[in-house]
């Protein structure tokens, strides 16, 4: 991956999505890859999220939005 495309701006949050047959990025299929906390070329902390895993709550978004 580029991460100093994304890191040396600032960009808090890179997600990469894998889809079935996604010939773009050589990731397993089927899972989706947080990466948060940039500093300086790469970021600190990854999250992995697989098939069935709650990625967030929509409704907890709308809650909060609305206060």
């Amino acid at each position: 991956m580029k991460w100093p495309i994304y890191t040396s701006p600032g960009i808090p949050e890179c997600w990469v999505v894998n889809l079935p047959e996604d010939w773009v990025v050589n990731l397993p299929e089927d899972r989706i890859e947080v990466y948060s906390d940039p500093e300086s070329d790469r970021y600190k902390d990854q999250t992995i999220f697989n098939p069935g895993d709650k990625v967030f709550d929509v409704s907890e978004i709308l809650i909060n939005r609305y206060k």
